[in-house]
């Protein structure tokens, strides 16, 4: 179990650096993406913007707590 306890309001930067971490650890599915989403080609560059230690600053959770969840939730396949 992993226990990530966020600082209130701060839920959309952890999801986007959960999501960073997906991106360039090749967690993602191009084949999904192409097909249920619109405008994905600009996500790579906004994510960016939410490395592990500037997502750790803003929510409060450590970073290596946030590369294990992302690691995790990029393991666990479908």
């Amino acid at each position: 179990d992993l226990y990530l306890r966020i600082r209130p309001g701060t839920d959309l930067a952890l999801l986007n650096g959960l999501l960073h971490l997906l991106v360039e650890n090749g967690h993602t599915d191009p084949e999904f993406i192409a097909e249920h989403t619109e405008g994905w080609e600009t996500m790579p560059a906004f994510l960016r913007d939410y490395p592990p230690a500037a997502v750790a600053a803003i929510t409060g959770i450590p970073e290596d707590d946030i590369r294990r969840a992302a690691r995790w939730i990029g393991e666990a396949g479908a």
